[in-house]
């Protein structure tokens, strides 16, 4: 894999490497510590899962660490899509709990697996929405409502919408932890390393004739 670094007028190129046991210990530490629970009725597309037994089915997506989504299914059942924008025609419903992964461990699975841009991601990832607390959330969503303009309607009511949504996130617990996050962050960067293999600067020189060029 290859890390492309484009900074003013020079590029360089790195050569990455890592030890693969180390990157999967550490999805393995993500997922079980910092993942978080969400309880009710969720729906994967039919062709994500295979069918075991009549209305009994299994989902082919697992977290990123190969584990089960879904714990303690109480119910499984074919259904039309609620969400009438999504292109599969039918869903399967499960009751239970969905574990949700943070994106932290998506990116670093992505890695695994030779995905070059999930390099740039995990870059990137140090402005996350993970890694804002749940209170600094809150407390932004909250300002918002109060910025908008009582008739500002339509606006007033989506901020107030946002609020409702991470309120309910906030009190239910529907979070990951974000110290533990950074925490992870900072091993990831650490387990990813980079080996300079090319360097290129780029000169702009002033015009010349093709006369002077033969010269």
């Amino acid at each position: 894999m290859q890390f492309v670094e484009n900074k003013e007028n020079i590029k360089r190129i790195y050569e990455i490497t890592f030890d693969e046991n180390e990157i999967k210990e550490l999805i393995d530490k993500i997922v079980e510590f910092a993942s978080y629970k969400v309880e009710g009725t969720h729906y994967i597309p039919y062709e994500q899962t295979a069918m075991i037994d009549d209305n009994e089915f299994k989902p082919l997506i697992t977290l990123p660490n190969g584990k089960p989504i879904f714990t303690n299914i109480k119910k499984m059942y074919e259904c039309a899509t609620p969400d009438i924008s999504a292109l599969h025609g039918e869903d399967v419903a499960f009751v239970g709990t969905r574990i949700i992964a943070p994106q932290l461990s998506i990116i670093l699975k992505r890695i695994l697996e030779g995905d070059e841009k999930a390099l740039y991601d995990l870059v990137d990832y140090e402005n996350n929405e993970e890694l804002i607390p749940i209170e600094t959330k809150v407390i932004k969503a909250n300002k918002k409502v109060n910025e908008i303009d009582n008739y500002d309607v339509d606006n007033k009511i989506a901020a107030l919408k946002e609020l409702k949504k991470v309120l309910e996130k906030s009190k239910s617990e529907e979070f990951s932890n974000e110290f533990l996050l950074r925490n992870y962050y900072s091993k990831a960067l650490a387990l990813i390393r980079m080996h300079l293999i090319s360097e290129t600067v780029y000169k702009e020189e002033p015009e010349i004739s093709l006369n002077h060029y033969l010269k």
